[in-house]
This record gives C-alpha cells, sequence and structure tokens, in this order.
C-alpha cells in the first residue's frame, strides 16, 4: 500500500474556520485598542490649546484677544479643521471652544469619523478649562478613565 502525504479538504477547512473565528474576536479588540490609544492625542491637542491661551492670557490680558495664535480677526477661535489651525495630531479630533470670553475658556475635542475615532464610545468628547479642569463624556463612568 502507498501511502498518501497531505491534508485534506475537511482538515483545511477546519483550519480556515478556526482563523476566522480568532479574526472575529481579535480584530474587534485591536480596533478598540487603536481607539483608546488615539484618546492620547485629544488631550495633547487640549493641552496645546490651553497652553496657547495661557500665554495669550499672560501677554494681553485676554483669552480672546486677536493678536493670540488661536483667535482670528473676529475674536473668535480658530475652528481645527482649518488650515491655519497649530494644533499636532491626526485630526482624530475636532476642537472647539465652548465657552470662550476675556477671562475664561472651555475646549472641547470632540472625537471623528476619520479612522473610526467617533465609534469611541466610552470617551467620546473631552473637555478643559482655564483652570485646568478636566471633562469627558461618553458611555464611561469616570472621567477618570478617559483622562
Amino acid at each position: 500500500m502507498q501511502k498518501t502525504k497531505g491534508f485534506t479538504l475537511i482538515e483545511v477547512l477546519i483550519v480556515v474556520v478556526v482563523i476566522a473565528v480568532l479574526a472575529a474576536i481579535a480584530f474587534p479588540a485591536y480596533q478598540d485598542s487603536v481607539r483608546k490609544s488615539r484618546r492620547t492625542e485629544a488631550q495633547s491637542v487640549l493641552l496645546q490649546a490651553a497652553q496657547i491661551l495661557e500665554r495669550c492670557f499672560t501677554e494681553f490680558n485676554s483669552y480672546t484677544n486677536s493678536s493670540c495664535e488661536l483667535i482670528d480677526g473676529s475674536n473668535a477661535f480658530i475652528d481645527s479643521n482649518s488650515d491655519d489651525t497649530p494644533f499636532d495630531g491626526e485630526g482624530y479630533y475636532a476642537i472647539t471652544d465652548t465657552v470662550l470670553t476675556a477671562t475664561t475658556f472651555t475646549l472641547q475635542a470632540t472625537a471623528r469619523s476619520e479612522g473610526g475615532q467617533d465609534q469611541d464610545t466610552q470617551c467620546a468628547s473631552f473637555e478643559l478649562d482655564q483652570a485646568g479642569k478636566k471633562e469627558s463624556n461618553g458611555a464611561g463612568d469616570d472621567t477618570a478613565d478617559c483622562w
């Protein structure tokens, strides 16, 4: 009798099914890890914007002076979608001001759809004010989980 070598079709199909099941489990976990790692972009860009506004306040005694790097000619906060924005980062978060007066500010970073970051429901947005108070909004119960 001659002994055959190789795999049967059933064996190959079983291996393919096992790989598909493992991929179905691993890929969502990988995407979740990537979204969590991108949260640092929101944090760093908010802190960067706050530092720029604080330098502006130190120099002009106002957060809304048009000579500030983040303030346009109409004394409004520069949209993070603008080409003139001084922000670092990949653009996974939109940075806006929710409060901007001469003596106070609250900045918000909201997840964008680029790269699927808007699927991060745990920490959908981050906020930072002039006093350094940090907040986050999303399905998470604790701001510390996001910051």
